[in-house]
């Protein structure tokens, strides 16, 4: 695990120090309570002040330092939260009463192990002369919280194989919709171009049925100009049948007559030469 360090901005804000780990880029789940004290008599109107490497300790800015409170004994105390499962840095400085640093704690700086699931206050008591921590309690602090660090990314890589066998069973199951859903589509498609020939079908039938209803007054009518046409022109061989009849009994009786006129040459004739041969009687008409 990686602990970043941190480097003091500026030597007039803190004494001469060795940097330590600041805030640890771990997964903060929350934030803990800590309760820092420390004893030091100060001077009227002076007061005692924690500044460290996170925001609610002023960022290492003693104007924006975490104030402390004064109680019986000249101990100074105050509680902030930072977040859990980090690391962070801090010193005691005194400002005078108008917030100028007047006196910063000697010695290196302290060092605040935050847990990661801390349901009470982590306490911290402190001596002016420097952090009241041993090296043994520093580094069973410190050795807990890198237990709580490993515990932590254990956890969290068991929770990363789980969300990767839950995504794995999602994306089986995408996978089994988006080929149902693929199916279904195909189905959908299929019987869409299916209606739609019958509908072609039914649009050029309703068409043609249009079309045939629209041409049949047309067909009507050409058929009674064709009727009326045929009467017209029966009736004109009617006329000339019967003037062809007409002519013909015309002539039939004009042949009868001449054919009449004929025998009666004949028979004038033969009366003709009867009586030349002798004064035959006279035939008559009524005898022949």
């Amino acid at each position: 695990m990686v602990v970043e360090l941190y480097v003091e901005p500026e030597s007039s804000r803190a004494p001469p120090a060795r940097a330590g780990p600041s805030g640890a880029p771990v997964v903060a789940r929350g934030a803990a309570r800590v309760r820092l004290s420390v004893r030091f008599d100060t001077q009227m109107g002076d007061e005692v002040r924690v500044v460290g490497s996170h925001a609610a300790l002023g960022l290492w800015d003693a104007g924006r330092a975490a104030r402390m409170a004064w109680s019986e004994g000249g101990v100074w105390d105050c509680e902030v939260e930072l977040p859990a499962g980090t690391v962070q840095e801090y010193k005691y400085v005194v400002c005078g009463p108008d917030g100028a640093v007047k006196q910063w704690q000697e010695g290196n700086n302290g060092v605040i192990p935050v847990p990661l699931d801390a349901r009470e206050p982590v306490t911290l008591q402190d001596s002016w002369g420097g952090p009241s921590q041993s090296a043994g309690k520093l580094g069973a602090k410190l050795s807990g919280w890198v237990k709580d660090m490993e515990r932590l990314v254990e956890g969290s890589r068991a929770e990363v194989r789980q969300v990767q066998m839950e995504l794995a069973e999602k994306n089986e199951e995408l996978a089994r919709t988006v080929a149902r859903a693929e199916k279904e589509v195909g189905a959908a498609r299929a019987e869409t171009k299916a209606a739609r020939l019958e509908l072609t079908a039914a649009v050029s039938d309703k068409e043609a049925a249009v079309a045939a209803k629209e041409q049949a007054p047309l067909d009507l009518e050409a058929e009674i100009q064709r009727a009326a046409e045929l009467e017209e022109a029966n009736r004109e061989l009617k006329t000339k049948l019967h003037e062809s009849t007409t002519i013909f009994q015309e002539t039939l009786t004009a042949c009868q007559d001449l054919l009449n006129g004929e025998n009666d040459a004949l028979d004038l004739h033969a009366v003709l030469l009867d009586e030349a041969r002798g004064g035959v009687e006279k035939p008559t008409n009524s005898a022949r």
